[in-house]
């Protein structure tokens, strides 16, 4: 038999047998029936999309409903909870919520102690951490959450809000503190 011959029968037994499976979505395909048969590998659909806050804050469309992972610096202040990233692009911020999915492991224990620590007034009945200016720890971590978009919040129609599902890679640095004013818990 000569490789021509081989190579058109190839050719031939795959056509046959993508026409004969042409509802499958096989049409058109170059596959012989061997391969034909092979289950496509795809990426779960859960696998979170690798992306930065920079672009969750400029195009919070393209993420809506998606899951999505992403480094973030922790912002918290007294009207607001959000996630920005400093170094790459000041003041673009996004919401944090908590979804109902939250995993609750060491990591995330990590986070939100972390969070609520704050360092204490030396006067007693100081206002000197009235909004939310005494927190003790910067806190970085890789997220993973969904994005809610637009949702509205503080009267912008256009935010966004990252609901916080998993974190990892949490980095604390302690916020520098007058210690005339206060001190570590």
């Amino acid at each position: 038999m000569s490789s021509v011959y081989k190579h058109s029968m190839k050719k031939t037994l795959a056509l046959a047998f993508c026409a004969a499976s042409f509802l499958s979505g096989c049409a058109h395909s170059q596959l012989t029936p061997v391969e034909a048969q092979q289950p496509a590998v795809n990426p779960p659909a859960s696998a979170p999309i690798a992306t930065t806050v920079c672009e969750l804050a400029s195009i919070p469309s393209m993420f809506a409903g998606k899951t999505v992972q992403v480094p973030a610096t922790i912002i918290i202040n007294h009207i607001y909870e959000g996630i920005a990233d400093p170094v790459n692009c000041r003041g673009k911020e996004v919401f944090l919520g908590d979804s109902d999915q939250k995993l609750e492991d060491a990591a995330m224990k990590q986070f939100d102690s972390a969070l609520q620590a704050q360092f204490v007034p030396i006067k007693k009945n100081s206002t000197v951490c009235m909004y939310g200016s005494c927190h003790q720890y910067t806190v970085s971590a890789l997220l993973v959450g969904r994005l809610d978009y637009p949702i509205s919040e503080l009267g912008s129609a256009a935010a966004a809000r990252l609901e916080l599902i998993s974190v990892s890679q949490v980095n604390l640095v302690e916020n520098t503190f007058d210690p005339k004013i206060l001190r570590r818990p």
